[in-house]
């Protein structure tokens, strides 16, 4: 989980670098200096991507049987992580 979400946050800060440099307001998750990965993830997950799939899961029951507990068991390790830092 930490090597993806270090490889999405690496795109998000470059993102976020161009858009400083050319005196843009820096988009969400895109600012180094006050994204944190653990919080950042958990709040990925909380709010965009478990919805997402809880929804897609009310169509295809294979979705709401499989990927919906990973997506909570991953919830799950990110706030433990939060707790930690």
């Amino acid at each position: 989980a930490k090597h993806w979400a270090n490889c999405a946050l690496s795109e998000f800060f470059a993102q976020g670098d161009l858009e400083a440099e050319k005196g843009l307001p820096v988009s969400l998750l895109c600012d180094r200096n006050s994204t944190e990965l653990a919080s950042s993830q958990r709040d990925f997950i909380r709010f965009i991507v478990l919805p997402a799939f809880e929804v897609l899961g009310s169509i295809i029951p294979e979705v709401k049987r499989i990927v919906v507990p990973q997506l909570l068991q991953n919830l799950e390790y990110w706030e433990s992580m939060v707790e930690t830092d």
